[in-house]
C-alpha cells in the first residue's frame, strides 16, 4: 500500500503583531517567547500564530489549540483547507488566537495536520510580580 505523501510545517510560531512594512512586506514582532499580560486578568486577548507548509503537492486541512496544563483548549482556530502546487510551493497563515487571560503556567501549542498532530510545543504564560514593570507594547 503507498503511504500518502504529507507536506513538512516548515515552521510554526507565535507573535503580538504583524505589521506591513513598505519596503520589506511584513515585519514580525516577536520580541520573546514568553508572553508578559501585566495586570489584564479577567479580560480577553489575543495572540498571532503563523505556520508555513510545504514539501509536497496537495489539498490538506490544517488547525492548532492552545491548551492548558490540563489539556483543555484554551483557544483554537478554524479549520482551514490548503493547496499546495508543488512540492517547492508553500502556504503562509496567520490566524489570531484570542482568549481570555489564563492563569499563569505552562500552556501548549498544537498544530494539526488533517487529525494528525504535527507538532507541540510549549508557551510559558506569565503575570508580572507587584512592583514589577508592564511589559512593552
Amino acid at each position: 500500500m503507498e503511504e500518502k505523501a504529507t507536506p513538512i510545517l516548515q515552521y510554526s510560531f507565535l507573535c503580538r503583531e504583524l505589521k506591513r512594512h513598505p519596503q520589506a512586506g511584513a515585519v514580525i514582532s516577536a520580541n520573546d517567547i514568553v508572553f508578559d499580560f501585566g495586570q489584564v486578568q479577567g479580560k480577553r486577548l489575543g495572540i498571532i500564530l503563523v505556520n508555513c507548509w510545504t514539501g509536497c503537492a496537495g489539498t490538506f486541512f490544517e488547525r492548532s489549540e492552545l491548551t492548558d496544563e490540563d489539556g483543555r483548549v484554551v483557544a483554537s482556530t478554524s479549520i482551514h483547507k490548503f493547496t499546495l502546487a508543488e512540492a517547492m510551493s508553500r502556504y503562509l497563515r496567520a490566524d489570531r488566537l484570542i482568549f481570555d487571560v489564563p492563569r499563569p503556567g505552562v500552556y501548549w501549542l498544537v498544530v494539526f495536520l488533517g487529525d494528525v498532530a504535527a507538532t507541540r510545543y510549549p508557551v510559558r504564560i506569565r503575570l508580572p510580580q507587584e512592583g514589577e514593570p508592564p511589559p512593552p507594547q
